[in-house]
Parts: C-alpha cells; structure tokens; sequence
C-alpha cells in the first residue's frame, strides 16, 4: 500500500487496490467516517513439525525374552503458516485522514 497520502480521494484507491475487504462506518459528530480494511497474504508456507509422540506396542528381540514392551513414535504433522497484512484506511469526509498497517501470522494443524 506504497505511496498513498493523506488526502488521497476513494476513487483513487479503488482504482489502485480495487474493492477493499471491509468497510466500516464510525459516528463521528459533523462528520462521515469510515475505515477501509485491505488484506493481502504476504508468506504462506507448509512445514513438518513433530507433535506429541504416539504411544505403540514394541516387540523386543525374541533371543532376550521375546515380550511386548510400549514405546513411543513421533508423528510429524503437516503446520501451515500464514502471513497476512492489513492496511486499515481511516476516511474522514471523503479522503484518508490515517493510514495503520500490521501484520498477522496464523499457524494451523492436521
């Protein structure tokens, strides 16, 4: 959301960034606020992260007593991880009055 101002009009950031995720409208006395939302994904990615251990029956070698004992595997689970910005564009009366970016990571499990 390089290179827009105070002032810029609405029009122009429709033609810029297109329709924007949200819009919210804010009393504000003698005045029209809003809040402009965009949302893009910056980073997404899929790593393998071991989870908790999964308890199993192990079979011991026959030659030293041949018996089940348990034991534990680690099961590696897929992580998908999210990188999202947000732009928030607050208009007042038909121009960007503030402009507030952050970003967001969100991390997901199978």
């Amino acid at each position: 959301m390089a290179a827009v101002a105070v002032g810029t009009k609405p029009e122009e950031l429709r033609a810029r960034f297109g329709e924007p995720a949200e819009i919210r409208s804010y009393p504000v006395p003698n005045h029209k606020a809003e809040v402009w939302t965009y949302r893009y994904m910056v980073n997404q990615r899929t790593n393998y992260v071991a989870r908790p251990t999964h308890a199993t029956m192990m079979y011991s070698d026959p030659l030293k007593g041949g018996d089940y004992h348990p034991g534990e595997t680690q099961i590696l689970t897929p992580e998908h991880a999210y990188l999202e910005e947000t732009t928030a564009f607050v208009m007042l009366d038909g121009a960007v009055e503030a402009i507030r970016q952050f970003r967001v990571e969100r991390r997901e499990y199978e």
